[in-house]
This record gives C-alpha cells, sequence and structure tokens, in this order.
C-alpha cells in the first residue's frame, strides 16, 4: 500500500539432453536447468524500485544472483546500486526466461563479464511519446570487478563499463522472438568494459568491447553480436580473442511455433593455444502453448559445439 509494493515470481526450467561425445561417453540426462525465485517491488519512496534473486542449486544450496536498488533521479537519469548485471551484450542482459533457446551462445558465455557489485547510472531517452519514436539507452557503471558474491575489492582499482546504444523506430525491449508481428524496428548497441584483479595474485588487466545488433519484423527476430577482450597478465604476453555470433528466429503465421537457428564462433589466440576456433551451431523448433509467449514453451533443438573454453552464464 501507498509507496510500497511486493510482487513474487520465479522461474523453472526442466530439460532431457543427449550428448553424443567424440572423445568420450556419450550421455543422456535429465536437468532441472534453471530455479529461481525473485521479489521485486517499489518501497520508502517515488521512484525506488528493488529487486532480490536467487537460483536454487543440487541439495539445499542457494545462490544470490541480484541484490539491488533502483532510483529514477530525474528525466534520463536513474541510480542503481547492489549487485547485478554488468551492462554488456544484448544476450546477456536478457533475462533467461526471454530466451529464444535454453542456453545463450557460447560466445556470450565466454566474453560476458557477468554480476557484479557496483553503483551504476543508466536510462532509457524517448524522443516522443509514441512506441516507435526513437530512443537511445546509455549506462556507466564502476564495478569491484570480482564478480558474483565477492564482497571485497581484491586490489586498489575498480572496473567500469559503458554502454550506449541507439534505436532510430522506438526502443526494442531485452526479450527474443517477436511475438506482435511488428514493423520493422532495429536497434545497434555497444559497450566498453575495462577492469583489473588479482586471481592468482598476480595483476591481469582485461579490457574488451562489443557490438550487438537486433531486429524485429513480421515475425521474424534477429540478432548478432561481435566481441573482443585483451588480457594482459603482469610481465607476461597479452592474448587477445574475438568472437561472434548470429541468431534467428520465424514464428510462424497463425501458430504457436517457432523455428530457430543460430551459429556462433570464438576465435582463439593463436600465440597461446593450440586451438585455432570454437563453432557451435544450433537449430530448434519452440511451441508456445496457448499463446502464452516464453513463461510457457516447450522447445526441441539439435546443434554441435566445438571445443570452448566457455562457462555458462545465469
Amino acid at each position: 500500500s501507498g509507496n510500497f509494493e511486493l510482487w513474487v515470481g520465479g522461474l523453472f526450467q526442466f530439460e532431457y539432453y543427449g550428448i553424443n561425445r567424440k572423445d568420450a561417453q556419450d550421455t543422456n540426462n535429465f536437468n532441472v536447468k534453471r530455479a529461481r525465485f525473485e521479489f521485486q517491488g517499489k518501497a520508502f519512496v517515488e521512484g525506488f524500485t528493488y529487486k532480490f534473486q536467487f537460483e536454487a542449486g543440487t541439495g539445499s544450496s542457494v545462490t544470490l544472483l541480484d541484490a539491488y536498488g533502483n532510483f529514477v533521479v530525474t528525466q534520463g537519469v536513474q541510480i542503481r546500486m547492489g549487485q547485478f548485471k554488468i551492462p554488456y551484450s544484448r544476450q546477456y542482459m536478457t533475462g533467461a526466461g526471454e530466451l529464444q533457446f535454453m542456453d545463450r551462445s557460447i560466445v556470450v558465455n565466454f566474453f560476458a563479464p557477468g554480476r557484479d557489485i557496483g553503483l551504476m547510472g543508466h536510462d532509457l531517452i524517448k524522443f516522443g511519446e509514441n512506441p516507435d519514436d526513437m530512443a537511445l539507452e546509455w549506462a556507466f557503471g564502476l564495478f569491484n570487478g570480482d564478480g558474483t558474491n565477492v564482497n571485497g575489492n581484491d586490489n586498489n582499482w575498480l572496473g567500469w563499463a559503458a554502454r550506449f546504444g541507439v534505436y532510430p523506430m522506438g526502443m526494442v525491449p531485452y526479450a527474443e522472438t517477436d511475438f506482435d508481428a511488428s514493423d520493422f524496428t532495429a536497434g545497434i548497441a555497444g559497450t566498453y568494459y575495462s577492469v583489473r584483479n588479482r586471481p592468482n595474485g598476480n595483476t591481469v588487466k582485461r579490457d574488451q568491447w562489443e557490438i550487438d545488433v537486433v531486429m524485429k519484423i513480421a515475425g521474424f527476430y534477429v540478432e548478432g553480436e561481435y566481441h573482443s577482450v585483451k588480457i594482459n597478465p603482469d610481465g607476461e604476453s597479452s592474448s587477445t580473442y574475438s568472437g561472434w555470433f548470429v541468431q534467428a528466429g520465424f514464428l510462424i503465421p497463425n501458430t504457436d511455433f517457432e523455428v530457430l537457428a543460430r551459429y556462433s564462433m570464438i576465435n582463439w589466440d593463436e600465440d597461446t593455444t593450440s586451438l585455432k576456433n570454437s563453432k557451435e551451431w544450433v537449430i530448434g523448433a519452440a511451441w508456445y502453448p496457448n499463446g502464452y509467449g516464453h513463461p510457457l514453451k516447450v522447445l526441441l533443438t539439435i546443434g554441435e559445439i566445438g571445443r570452448a573454453s566457455c562457462r555458462e552464464r545465469v
């Protein structure tokens, strides 16, 4: 009541998958992919919102994902503080419950820095009152640089990230699939991220950038990203990696079915690894019973992933 509101929600994803390995034993598995619960709402003063999100793991383990407050300072300026996603990569910033595939691209899983503790200014600036009027998004944040649920900073530097996006025909929401059979709309955004930390006692400097594009029209949804990172440990030679992916989906008219495809590639630094690149391709079909969209869907996919030094992003 008044300035206080609370919304309780969650996400549950269950999967069966089989893996055919070339150099190891094949496997067949049932898996609870994601089991999350969250609390968000308004509190205290007009313009202040909050969010807490947790993920249940095996046994009795529970991991804190998000814990932040957000305050609208004025038109075009909001401040966020706490633990949240670093504003890097459209696909990473898209919530797990709004993805076309259950997994993000191997490119995003490798390059996205993930969640961190910090302070960020951000907002979406609209040039008009109509949804198809031009919009700009911006974000600039300072972070510890040590990742999720690490309260201390292991050095005297703060990492920083700067993101800027342009949407000439209106903001394209961070949700994959064109459920509205939109008129043509598109956008482009980019992020620069720089951080220093001491994962093994020695300082490592990491500088990276990405460009992401998105387009929707008449049931088609297409997005792509290009990433580049330079990792420079003190006293050692630097390593440079790059990667890109393209993903597309088409919601078949007058049905609840969507066909999907994605191709990804990571180019490794040939001076530091014998592996030249890692590739991923995946195709699939999604069924959205009764037109509920991503909140209720059945997904079937098949694909192939080459060797990739990637962790799955939450």
